[in-house]
């Protein structure tokens, strides 16, 4: 067995970086594909234009980069993409309440056309010979196979520059499950890295009290 130095755990800070880095990736990725839609593209630009709160809090110092965490604007960003987030996913369940909605519209509406249409033909075929009623049920079963064979319709989609279909909903779901991931682990970084490096402000208190005593005595000994 070889015994060497052991390997140093990774910086939490650098690590925070990672998913600084991540999280961002998936912000881009959906101002890209969603810059269309009104209220989706608006909440990742938004995401996109915030991420200084990250550079600040992890910018660290000329002489300490690789550990410093500037708390305080750190706490300002989990805060404001905390409620991005929450934003984020209450504009994709409305968006997949209303692409489920016309998708149910739109089976209804073709549903009624289409038992229109047989009537129409039922009643157009009851006036017609039975030579052409066979003739007319070999023509319709022929197109049917047709139909079958061609490439299928892509899914009903009102408008495509406005509203959100069904695959936009499961890309918007995908993304924002990375980004809550992410998110979650930024959050146990940086708690990890505050906990491991209590504020300078309360340390000073901490020893100055401790140095109380210790003055105290020396004055004694001064005046004895």
């Amino acid at each position: 067995m070889a015994f060497g130095p052991k390997k140093k755990a990774p910086n939490p800070v650098n690590v925070l970086r990672e998913h600084v880095s991540t999280f961002m990736y998936w912000v881009k990725l959906g101002k890209s594909q969603f810059r269309n839609k009104e209220e989706i593209g608006a909440i990742f630009r938004e995401m996109e234009s915030a991420k200084y709160l990250f550079d600040q809090a992890t910018s660290g110092t000329v002489y300490d980069y690789q550990k410093k965490l500037e708390r305080n604007v750190w706490g300002a960003a989990m805060q404001k993409y905390g409620e991005e987030l929450g934003r984020l996913k209450e504009a994709m369940l409305r968006a997949a309440d209303a692409c489920e909605a016309r998708k149910s519209l739109a089976e209804k509406e073709a549903a009624e056309k289409a038992k229109k249409e047989k009537e129409r033909l039922e009643e157009e075929e009851s006036k017609l010979s039975l030579r052409e009623q066979m003739e007319r049920a070999d023509a319709r079963a022929a197109e049917e196979e047709e139909e079958e064979t061609s490439s299928e319709i892509d899914e009903f989609e009102a408008d495509a520059g406005a509203m959100m279909t069904e695959a936009d909903c499961r890309e918007l779901w995908k993304i924002y499950q990375n980004l809550q991931g992410e998110y979650r682990w930024m959050k146990k970084t940086a708690d990890r890295w505050i906990e491991e490096n209590p504020e300078s402000g309360c340390l000073a208190a901490v020893l100055a009290a401790l140095l109380v005593p210790v003055g105290a005595a020396c004055a004694l000994f001064h005046f004895l």
